[in-house]
């Protein structure tokens, strides 16, 4: 793409804000950031800058000349025209703007949005060159009549025009046409249908082992395959495992798939309730689920919890705003802060509980808010000796509070605390991006993935008392287990205290998860939970932010109020008498 001098570039930029209305299709790539469109004609990233020398590191993260920031020096928001962009950041604003554009080996495929669009743009922006809109017009893949283009219409830019960055494949590939069924492979077998689920088959082709699951009407492959039947969170590695199960299925075009389709889910996808009976992954579950039933007879109980020690941790915070949707007023480490705030405030004027806190926002204390909207701060400390600002990457960030739940641990159980009354939790907000998930989800630390020794020597650790003390974690294979064991028993009870309340459980698979998967090879425990001391511990995300119902929830006090009082009554049934819904769940 032909680049132009910085002198001309300021023109433009300055002509063009101020020509953007209203009207303008903006879509939020993060806070304070926006894709941005204008009449079809103009596209680039709209963007609030931050004072002083940190708008430079910001502009010269999209900027493709990264000395052109000092022209956008001393302004407050600024629009950047797409063709001033890294390439990597043109992309994401091309499918920012036109979701239903995908990319596939034809090359990019792009939906018109608005009329207004013309051909020497799209190919100026897709391909960086808009002089080749006549090979693009005249292409067998559009045979266009005329340069006129009108809303829907589907033009392809071949990809011996596109760029490295251009032509990698989106998660969802398009096709002319759907894939007419395929005969059976050799050396298959029939994959029945398993009586325990009821859901799925199992079966072998000449690639290997796959479960198999019919999809009924109105069904699709994220929500109800790869959310429901595996351990797959991150958008991303979702769209990764529709992909690769779409190709195992032959399945071509992801967004028409007929009702009755058998879908091929790889053995090696699956959670490990949902492998075949007498697979290893699935007598490991089961052994999971004895472990805790034996457990549930011998609970600990408390009277008025005066004997339990309850460690919250407040998700994310400092630089780490988590999951938000900025335009709700929304930001992960607020929501998580003000309903550990609210649990701490019910706690003390209700029980005898003694608690720990691993997060303190030093503007508002510990007093909840009754805010719908929440503004972006980054004044949130973690408790160690000294505080620690929350300043350095999330990994860093996870690192310091298992450290300090550690040494709390250690302090209450010289203390004379019973290990098992002592309690930590990690509220989260979840972040998964299809609208129709929602509701509460709830992680315990799965013992086979869990395995071996965590070391922690960065310099970094050792500004604190605990991270020069605890930076070292390791448990025995029976004491992972029994871990996981406790915590799934502790989850059961506060989901069947949130199901009282009519607060939303996720329903797409199961709502209690020992692991999360990033691939088929890559499975992880949180660290919070993964290398934390305290037997009974979990990770619990209160609802999804990204659907709009969970969101009207989440930006409610008195919601916030009834979530928070949901976590109390668990603790309370937990230690003494369980709730009926929390036997009915637990059995």
């Amino acid at each position: 793409m032909k680049l132009r001098p910085v002198r001309a570039v300021l023109v433009l930029i300055a002509a063009t804000t101020a020509a953007h209305g209203d009207d303008a299709i903006r879509h939020e790539m993060a806070p304070g950031v926006s894709a941005m469109s204008k009449s079809g004609r103009s596209l680039g990233v709209e963007a609030a800058l931050p004072q002083g020398n940190a708008a430079q590191v910001f502009l010269q993260k999209y900027l493709a000349i990264e000395s052109e920031w000092i022209g956008y020096r001393g302004r407050k928001a600024v629009f950047i025209p797409i063709d001033r962009l890294k390439p990597s950041f043109q992309r994401e604003v091309l499918l920012a703007i036109y979701p239903a554009d995908v990319v596939d080996k034809s090359g990019w495929r792009h939906t018109v949005v608005d009329p207004r669009e013309t051909l020497w743009s799209l190919c100026e922006w897709i391909a960086g060159n808009g002089a080749i809109h006549e090979k693009v017009k005249t292409h067998a893949a559009n045979k266009l009549k005329s340069p006129e283009l009108h809303k829907g219409q589907v033009v392809v830019v071949a990809v011996e025009f596109l760029s490295a960055v251009m032509k990698a494949p989106t998660a969802v590939a398009a096709a002319p046409a759907k894939a007419p069924p395929s005969p059976r492979e050799s050396g298959d077998r029939p994959a029945p249908r398993l009586a325990a689920e009821g859901l799925l088959g199992y079966g072998k082709d000449s690639i290997g082992d796959f479960a198999s699951y019919r999809l009924e009407k109105g069904e699709a492959l994220f929500t109800a395959v790869v959310v429901r039947f595996t351990d797959i969170q991150d958008n991303a590695d979702i769209l990764d495992a529709c992909q690769t199960i779409a190709s195992r299925s032959r399945i071509r075009d992801m967004r028409d798939i007929d009702a009755g389709t058998e879908i091929k889910i790889p053995l090696d996808m699956l959670s490990d309730q949902y492998q075949p009976e007498g697979s290893e992954g699935r007598k490991e579950y089961e052994v999971a689920l004895g472990d805790a039933k034996k457990l549930r007879k011998s609970a600990p109980k408390s009277t008025d919890l005066s004997d339990v020690i309850v460690i919250l941790d407040a998700g994310h915070g400092g630089e780490d705003p988590g999951a938000y949707h900025s335009a709700s007023g929304l930001y992960e480490d607020e929501i998580n802060y003000d309903i550990v705030c609210r649990i701490k405030g019910l706690l003390e004027s209700r029980t005898s509980a003694r608690l720990h806190l691993t997060v303190l926002d030093r503007s508002s204390g510990f007093a909840p808010s009754n805010a719908k909207k929440f503004a972006l701060d980054k004044d949130e400390d973690l408790t160690t000796d000294p505080p620690f600002h929350n300043n350095q990457t999330p990994t860093v960030s996870a690192n310091f509070r298992w450290m300090l739940a550690n040494a709390l641990f250690d302090k209450e159980v010289a203390r004379g605390a019973d290990p098992d009354k002592v309690i930590f939790t990690s509220v989260h907000t979840d972040s998964i991006a299809n609208e129709s998930i929602r509701g509460a989800m709830i992680y315990v630390p799965g013992a086979k993935y869990r395995r071996g020794e965590e070391v922690r020597t960065s310099a970094v650790y050792a500004s604190t008392a605990e991270g020069r003390k605890y930076n070292r974690f390791s448990s025995t294979d029976a004491e992972l287990r029994r871990d996981e064991a406790l915590s799934r028993n502790f989850a059961e009870v506060i989901l069947a205290e949130l199901t009282r309340r009519q607060i939303k459980i996720h329903d797409n698979g199961a709502p209690i998860r020992n692991v999360i998967r990033r691939a088929r090879n890559e499975a992880w425990v949180p660290a919070v939970i993964r290398n934390t001391k305290v037997p009974t511990k979990i990770l619990l995300e209160t609802a999804n932010l990204k659907s709009p119902v969970d969101r009207q929830r989440l930006a409610d006090p008195e919601w916030r109020q009834s979530f928070a009082e949901a976590y109390v009554a668990a603790l309370v049934a937990y230690f003494g008498q369980a709730s009926p819904g929390a036997l009915a769940m637990a059995d």
